[in-house]
């Protein structure tokens, strides 16, 4: 992790108290002023962070803003060729996903954002995405998938976020209908994928698109945040990628367990 992803989870540490630039340099075995650089580059990206006189710096409320930055320091070494976009508002990212397709965007993507005006579900159905409480975000990756095999995709998306929510010990979530999540009886997010037009010659769909949200309403029982968004949203991006979607019986089982 960089030190500005350290440093933050440091001052998340300290729920909202001070903490010196001395102290965190100790704690991170860095010096004060790389602190102190790693402390503006945060600012710089949005953190709302106090200094709060000799007493050192502090977040204050409202501190789980998304970063690229910060996002990136939690992704695994075999994800970081990852290209990363992360927007303040979007209509919807799957569409926005496929508009940098359109406009001939080659590599392997991931779209994040903090909310969304237009967020869509399956059938035509609207998906809410209100600012701040919940993550928004859609993978453009190669597939080379047969048209049977298109719908395997978001059950292996699906597991994926599962997976993630096991690693980082988050309440498990069940799923029901067309890939819906559900936290207890209340809705918690879903999956919708997209594919674009078969290639003639091989009869592959090469691209795909994964869109994922999920509404972060899970507290502990003393009502403190559970995970941060930045670091969720990293993980899930490393759980999609391990995905062998080609191969469902490596994942339909933990699906058929989960769906209600």
């Amino acid at each position: 992790m960089s030190i500005k992803g350290k440093l933050l989870e440091e001052l998340k540490k300290r729920e909202g108290k001070p903490v010196s630039g001395q102290q965190l340099a100790d704690a991170l075995g860095v010096s004060r002023n790389a602190v102190w650089k790693a402390i503006h580059a945060l600012i710089q990206d949005g953190y709302p962070i106090a200094s709060a006189g000799n007493r050192g710096y502090c977040l204050t409320d409202g501190s789980d803003l998304l970063s690229a930055s910060v996002i990136r320091s939690w992704l695994p070494e075999n994800c970081r060729s990852l290209k990363l976009k992360v927007y303040r508002e979007v209509d919807s990212t799957n569409r926005e996903a496929a508009r940098l397709l359109g406009a001939g965007e080659t590599g392997e993507l991931l779209l994040v954002s903090d909310t969304q005006t237009a967020g869509r579900g399956h059938n035509g159905s609207s998906f809410p995405s209100p600012a701040c409480q919940g993550i928004y975000c859609s993978f453009l990756l190669h597939a080379g998938l047969r048209p049977e095999q298109l719908e395997n995709v978001s059950r292996g998306a699906a597991v994926a976020v599962l997976r993630t929510f096991s690693t980082l010990q988050l309440p498990s979530l069940s799923i029901r209908g067309t890939d819906e999540f559900y936290l207890g009886q209340k809705k918690a997010g879903g999956i919708l994928c997209e594919a674009n037009s078969a290639d003639l010659e091989s009869g592959l769909f090469d691209r795909l698109i994964i869109g994922i949200g999920l509404y972060l309403s899970m507290t502990s029982p003393d009502g403190k945040k559970l995970c941060s968004r930045n670091r969720l949203i990293a993980e899930i991006a490393s759980q999609v990628r391990q995905i062998e979607y080609t191969k469902p019986d490596t994942f339909l089982p933990e699906y058929q367990a989960a769906h209600l």
